[in-house]
This record gives structure tokens, C-alpha cells and sequence, in this order.
């Protein structure tokens, strides 16, 4: 703005001197004069005009933000006025402070213009709080990263004008720079908090066991109060359990995904590398197996041998099934684990298969069967069952058992064809005798007795232990066992680390950390150091401790897991292998062959994402609470892996 003006104003008194006589026209000349240059605006006469000094006076009542120039003191002097930038940053703008003033910011960045809406709060908002957009309601929240439900929406922003109360309208900056805040660190991201509306500079990390956590980042720091708030980023659930077990699921809950297809789930596998060993019992030492659930130590054996006329198991003479049975009892109350069966040569020609069973009495006659099973039999040898997991029963003491066979292919036989079962000449068997069924009525051959032998078992250990010294304080990471498995075993091995109490194990874990559990189905059939990585490495002070090794699986004569262990001369001094029945530890007088690993090199793995349906991969997910659920708002990953694994869960939605 400028305005051309005279500084003066000149009027021609010249006649009009002391002493000399004026005409009317000398005495009203420079009064018309002066009353023109009045009118043409270049005099003032009150502060209401448009006079160079009133202006100046006015404009500079607002020193600070207007820049005002006088240009040329002489008779025509020039007013320049320019909003004043002095110091301040290029690209900056003016902008209005929402308090009738105004002042100059980089508002948007670089001077661009930020985006601001009107909101209607849902609850009472502060000034600076960060809030999202509840689409099914309209109305706006506190965003709260912990809370459960989440509260979280897919358009946020901050509350940048003035509090806004529940139910009212306020100023809601979606994008753009909002200033205010304090103790920030420049150019560092800033994230939601746990506090609802509040924000941080520290990235929330999940901790194993913990609640999920959502990572929800906001914009970055430009100074220690202001923000520049980013377009709209995917938002970041995870949850970690740093021992998940195989087969065992985390879910993660997360705003609304109708459609599912905007999800992005990924997973991570925290793995280690075991350092050096701290204390062991080299496997240069094994001589012996230890079974865990099955007991080595024969209890009861019920065992003829005499040689006599054989019984016939097939059809006899009159086109009739014949079957062979003996009676038996055992001394003590123990598991069966083993058959035997001498036969001689066949009569005739039979076929298939023979099955044996064993059964109640009832009355001295075979009654209901308890258990059975078949085999293939070879004539003129002795042939053995070993009873497997779902065959095994107990057999009380003192009490009268059947042993029972039969012809599978007895129908197809011609007369006085089968297999022959051995029996001795005269009753040798004093708590039992022989038997058969022909025609549908069992004949009691009390003079004789069938060459049989039968093998029980004491109820099988339980858990099994090696106890062991640390000579100073010590942190462990993980341990070696020395195992193999005994047919097909089907169940988890669970690794503990154990007070004592008078030398044996109490139940108590030294640290929480200090277990860990393996797949039975994954050992190998020869022996191995089986590794045991523990939940997170932990730290024991100089003294003596337990492993202990258990396993969910019932009792097995043929499907069990060894841990190896020196029988012959038990070397460790540190201390002993101990095993539980019925929960009393006792003695084992061996050593169990183990190592304990200090801490080395952690690090995490991409996970393998595979088809919940198809189970390939290291971790399978789907879109619902794991049950057909919630399939908007939570995904559910599940381990695959075979064992226990450090799981890291991330879902990422828009």
C-alpha cells in the first residue's frame, strides 16, 4: 500500500506584509488555497483522515507483523507496508492462531495447506489427543492401543483447535503440523501410547505372555513441541509367546476387516545358537538304556516248558473250530507285556493268521476278553507278542487269567488241519491248566498244561532324573539329552530344571524359564543329542540341581522314548539318575548322559506362513478367533513347527 502526499502546504502570503495595504483578493488568496489543498487530501485536519502520520501511527500498533517503509522525506513522501518475515523460515505462511490473531507457520509442510474436519466427539476430547473415527457411529474416540476391544479405526487424527466435549463438534487435524506438545525429540516417529488419546516416541514392543500390543504410528517430531501428523499408515498388531507350543495358538485382535483381503499376516521365529557347554556327562559314557514309562525289570513270568502232545487250533475231526486256551495267574499286581507261544509242526495245510486273547474266567471256562491282538504264526518255534500301548493291561495278583488262540481261517480248513500248540504230557503248572473249545463247549484238560510264558511288568517310572553340581554361578540357555525312541511313541517329552529336597527333585522349577518340551514322534531311532532350547536364558547360583523328564503318554512296552545312561560304571560326580513311581524317587545307580549350554547367539527368522487347512509351514493362520469367529476383527496363528517355538504374531491392516 502507498499513497503519494505533499508534506507541506504552500501558500502565497507574499502581499501580505507588515506595513504594506492588502487588497481583498491578497487578504483571501491564501485562505483558498490552503481550503483547496484541504479537499484534495493533503492536509489532515483530525485523526479520522488519511494524513501520512495518522497512518503511520495506526499501522504501527501492530509492530511485529507489519513492515512499514517512509520512502522519501522531501516534499512527496511514499508509505510502503509489508507484512514482516524478518527471520522468519522460507516457505512459511501465515496462518490464524484460533484466537483472532495470526502469525507464520510451515502448517502442512513446506506451507502446504493441512486438512482439517469437523468431528463430533463420541466422549470428552482434549486439545492435542489422538483420536480416530468410529465408522458405524460417526463420532470420534480416544485411540487406546491396550484396550479390548481394540480402540482403533482406519482414519485417525488430533484434536488441534480446542477440547471438544461428548456429543459436541470440534477441529480434527488429519493431516498436517500441530503444535503444543511437549519434550519431544526432533525428527524421531511418534506412535499412539497405551494412555487413550496419548502419544510416544518409544516403538511398543511385545513382550512374551504379555497383552498385544498395537504399533500405530502417528507422524514425527519436527521440534520439541511440534508433530507433523502423516497420512494414514497401516497399523501394526503383535503378540509373542516366546515358548508356544506345538499345535498351540496366538490371536490377535484388530480393527474391523470386513472383507479380509486388506490383512496382511506375517509371523517370526526367535531361534539361538547354544553356546559351550558348562557341565555334562559325555555320551562315550552309555551303556544302558533307561525307558521312560516302561520298566526294563521283569515282575512275573509264568513260563512252561515241557513238550507233550500238541493241542489243535483250527477245525478237528468233526469240521468243528477248535480253539487252544490255558489258565494262568501272576504274584504280583502288574502290567502284561509279553506272550509267548511254542508251536509245533502244523496239521495239514492252514493258512492265516492266529489271534490271541486274553480273558477273565468265568467259572473255570474262559469268560470276557480284556485284551487281544494276532500274529503270524511259525510253526515248530516259539513265537513272541510284545503287547503295544492300546494292548496292555493290568493283571491283579492272585487272580485266575485265560490265554486264548484261535484259528483266523478255521472255515476254509479241511478236517483235522491247524496249528499246534505244545503242551506238556502231564500237569507241571500248578496255578493253571490247559484247555480247548470244540463244538461250542470248552473241555478242561486238567492233566495238562500248554507251553506258554508270560511277562508282566511293575507299573512303569514315571518321570526320570539326573541330578547335577554347578561349581559357581552359572547362566543357562539350553540342554542336551541323550535319547532315542523304541517303536512310535506319540507323546510330548517335558525338560525341566528342578530344586532338591534331600536329593530328590521337589516339582519346582528353578526359574520359569527353565523348561521346554519335544515331540516323542521326532527323535530317531538310533541315539542322539536331543536339544532343549528353554524359554529365555536364566541364571543359578553355585549348587546342585535336577533334570527331569516326563512325558504325557500312558505306559508302553513297545512305543517308549531311552534316555541313554552308563550303568557299568557311573562316572559323574556331580550326581546320580534318579526315576519316579507312583511319586517316590529312587536310585537308579547310573548316570544319565546330559549337557548344560550357556547362552550364544540369538536371532529371528521369517516364519513360513501355510493354509490353516493344509498345515505346511512353520505357522498356519486364519481370519477368525481359531473357532469360526470374530473373522472381522481377529486372526489366529497356530505352531506347526513339531516343537515349542519363540513366536512372534503381526497383523497388518489398513
Amino acid at each position: 500500500m502507498s499513497s503519494q502526499l505533499k508534506t507541506a502546504i504552500t501558500i502565497n502570503d507574499s502581499a501580505i506584509v507588515d506595513g504594506n495595504t492588502i487588497d481583498a483578493a491578497d487578504h483571501t488568496t491564501p485562505f483558498g488555497q490552503a481550503e483547496a489543498q484541504f479537499r484534495e487530501g493533503q492536509a489532515s485536519v483530525s485523526s479520522a483522515d488519511t494524513h501520512v502520520k495518522h497512518l503511520e501511527d495506526a499501522i504501527l500498533g501492530t509492530a511485529g507483523k507489519v513492515k512499514v517503509t517512509k520512502q522519501d522525506t522531501g516534499a512527496d513522501e511514499s508509505l510502503a507496508l509489508d507484512l514482516d518475515a524478518t527471520g522468519v523460515t522460507s516457505g512459511y505462511v501465515p496462518t490464524a492462531n484460533g484466537s483472532g490473531g495470526w502469525g507464520w507457520g510451515a502448517v502442512g509442510g513446506g506451507g502446504a495447506q493441512p486438512i482439517d474436519i469437523t468431528g463430533t466427539a463420541g466422549e470428552d476430547l482434549d486439545l492435542r489427543d489422538y483420536v480416530y473415527l468410529d465408522e458405524s457411529s460417526g463420532t470420534w474416540f480416544k485411540v487406546d492401543t491396550d484396550a479390548t476391544p481394540v480402540k482403533c479405526g482406519r482414519i485417525r487424527g488430533v484434536v488441534n483447535d480446542a477440547a471438544i466435549l461428548s456429543a459436541a463438534s470440534g477441529s480434527i487435524r488429519l493431516i498436517g503440523e500441530v503444535s503444543g506438545f511437549t519434550g519431544l525429540t526432533a525428527w524421531q516417529p511418534v506412535y499412539a501410547s497405551t494412555t487413550p488419546g496419548g502419544i510416544t516416541q518409544t516403538r511398543p514392543s511385545p513382550v512374551s505372555g504379555g497383552a498385544q500390543v498395537a504399533i500405530v504410528e502417528i507422524g514425527f517430531a519436527v521440534s520439541t513441541t511440534n508433530i507433523v501428523i502423516m497420512p494414514q499408515q497401516l497399523v501394526q498388531y503383535m503378540k509373542r509367546d516366546n515358548a508356544l507350543a506345538n499345535d498351540a495358538t496366538l490371536t490377535l485382535q484388530h480393527h474391523a476387516d470386513e472383507m479380509g483381503h486388506k490383512r496382511r499376516a506375517s509371523a517370526y521365529i526367535g531361534s539361538s545358537e547354544a553356546g559351550s557347554t558348562s557341565e555334562n556327562y559325555g555320551s562315550a559314557n552309555q551303556d544302558v538304556d533307561v525307558g521312560l514309562r516302561w520298566n526294563d525289570s521283569t515282575v512275573d513270568t509264568v513260563d512252561v516248558n515241557d513238550t507233550g502232545a500238541p493241542g489243535n487250533i483250527g477245525k478237528n475231526s468233526f469240521s468243528e473250530k477248535q480253539d487252544g486256551g490255558q489258565s494262568f495267574q501272576v504274584d504280583t499286581t502288574s502290567i502284561l507285556a509279553e506272550l509267548r507261544f511254542t508251536l509245533s509242526s502244523n496239521n495239514g495245510s492252514p493258512t492265516g493268521d492266529l489271534t490271541w486273547s486274553v480273558r477273565a474266567d468265568n467259572a473255570g471256562e474262559p469268560g470276557s476278553i480284556l485284551t487281544t491282538g494276532g500274529f503270524t504264526p511259525t510253526p515248530s518255534a516259539e513265537n513272541t507278542v510284545i503287547l503295544t500301548l492300546g494292548q496292555q493291561i493290568e493283571l491283579t495278583a492272585s487272580t485266575l487269567y485265560w490265554l486264548v488262540l484261535e484259528a483266523d481261517d478255521w472255515a476254509s480248513f479241511a478236517d483235522t488241519t491247524g496249528y499246534r500248540w505244545e503242551r506238556s504230557s502231564s500237569g507241571t503248572y500248578a496255578d493253571g491248566s490247559a484247555g480247548f473249545f470244540a463244538d461250542g463247549v470248552w473241555s478242561d484238560l486238567a492233566a495238562f498244561d500248554h507251553n506258554f510264558y508270560v511277562r508282566t511288568v511293575e507299573d512303569p517310572k514315571d518321570k526320570l532324573a539326573q541330578t547335577f553340581t554347578l561349581a559357581s554361578e552359572t547362566t543357562l540357555h539350553a540342554l542336551d539329552l541323550y535319547l532315542k525312541k523304541i517303536g512310535s511313541p506319540t507323546g510330548t517329552l517335558t525338560v525341566r530344571i528342578e530344586t532338591l529336597s534331600g536329593g530328590d527333585p521337589t516339582g519346582t522349577l528353578v526359574d520359569a524359564n527353565a523348561t521346554g518340551t519335544v515331540l516323542e514322534s521326532s527323535l530317531g531311532t538310533s541315539y542322539a543329542d536331543v536339544t532343549i532350547n528353554f524359554a529365555d536364558s536364566f541364571t543359578l547360583s553355585a549348587g546342585t540341581y535336577a533334570i527331569v523328564l516326563s512325558t504325557d503318554r500312558t505306559a508302553s512296552a513297545s512305543n517308549y522314548v531311552a534316555w541313554g545312561a552308563d550303568g557299568s560304571s557311573p562316572g559323574y560326580a556331580g550326581g546320580e539318575m534318579l526315576s519316579e513311581e507312583s511319586s517316590v524317587w529312587a536310585s537308579e545307580s547310573k548316570d544319565a548322559i546330559f549337557a548344560l549350554k550357556i547362552p550364544g547367539t540369538t536371532f529371528v527368522e521369517t516364519a513360513i506362513i501355510g493354509r490353516w487347512s493344509g498345515a505346511d509351514g512353520d505357522v498356519t493362520v486364519r481370519y477368525d478367533d481359531g473357532a469360526g469367529s470374530d473373522a472381522s476383527t481377529k486372526t489366529t496363528f497356530k505352531n506347526i513347527i513339531g516343537a515349542s517355538a519363540d513366536v512372534t504374531a503381526v497383523i497388518e491392516v489398513a
